[in-house]
C-alpha cells in the first residue's frame, strides 16, 4: 500500500510505480495539513473513519480501520479540501447498518473523487488488463477455466451471492487467473474489495 512514510507505512509492492504516485497523504500535506492516526471513537450509529479540521489545518484518520479503509477516508477528506473549501469542519462516519447509509451529497461528493484518486481509469484499465485480457470481461467456458474453477456450472455457482456484484467482487479479489499468480487489484491499488468492485462496474471493465 502507498501511504505517507511519517505514518508508518510502506508501498507493498515496488514493481507498481505508476502506482506510487498515488498517495492521498502527501497530497494532503502539499495543501499544508497535518495527517495523524488515532483512535477517534464513535456514536450510536456511526464510527468516525476521519475528521478534517481545515482552522487547524489538521487531518485524523481512525486507526479501528484497516488501511485500505484509512487510504481511502485519507482520499475522501482531500476531496473535501478541493470540492468545498467553503466547508470549515468536516468528519467521515462509517454507518454501523446498511440503512444508516449516507445520502449527503458532499460527502458522496467526496467518496467519488476518492474513487477517481484512488483508481484512476487509465491506470486501472492498464492493471486490469495485464491480468484479465482486454476488458471488458465476460465470464465463458474459457474464462471460467482461467479462473481455476473446474467448470462453468462451478463458478456460477460460487459468484451465485446475493449481491448482483458478485463477478466484480470475485474479480477485484482474484489472485490467480489463467494458472499465473499476482497482487490483486484490490491490494495493487490500496482499497477495498468493494470499492474496486464498484470502480470496476463504472468503468465498464466487466460485461
Amino acid at each position: 500500500m502507498l501511504w505517507n512514510d511519517s505514518l508508518g507505512f510502506r508501498l507493498s509492492n515496488p514493481d507498481f510505480n505508476k502506482i506510487e504516485v498515488i498517495n492521498p497523504a502527501r497530497a494532503l500535506e502539499l495543501y499544508g495539513y497535518s495527517v495523524d492516526t488515532e483512535i477517534i471513537g464513535m456514536g450510536d450509529r456511526f464510527k468516525v473513519a476521519g475528521i478534517l479540521d481545515k482552522a487547524s489545518k489538521k487531518v485524523k484518520i481512525s486507526n479501528e480501520f484497516g488501511l485500505d479503509m484509512q487510504r481511502f477516508t485519507l482520499a475522501h477528506e482531500l476531496g473535501h479540501v478541493v470540492l468545498h473549501p467553503h466547508l470549515d469542519r468536516l468528519h467521515r462516519d462509517v454507518p454501523l447498518e446498511k440503512s444508516l447509509l449516507d445520502k449527503d451529497p458532499v460527502e458522496r461528493e467526496a467518496n467519488r473523487f476518492a474513487a477517481y484518486v484512488l483508481m484512476p481509469e487509465i491506470l486501472l484499465r492498464e492493471e486490469f488488463e495485464k491480468i484479465f485480457g482486454l476488458a471488458p470481461f465476460s465470464l465463458n467456458e474459457k474464462t471460467a477455466y482461467a479462473l481455476c474453477v473446474c467448470g462453468l456450472d462451478d463458478v456460477q455457482k460460487k459468484l451465485r451471492l446475493k449481491c448482483p456484484r458478485s463477478l466484480t467482487l470475485y474479480l477485484a479479489k482474484a489472485t490467480n487467473y489463467n494458472f499465473k499468480n499476482f497482487t490483486s487489484l484490490k491490494d495493487r491499488f490500496g482499497v477495498s474489495a468493494i470499492a474496486m468492485a464498484i470502480r470496476l462496474e463504472e468503468l465498464k471493465l466487466v460485461a
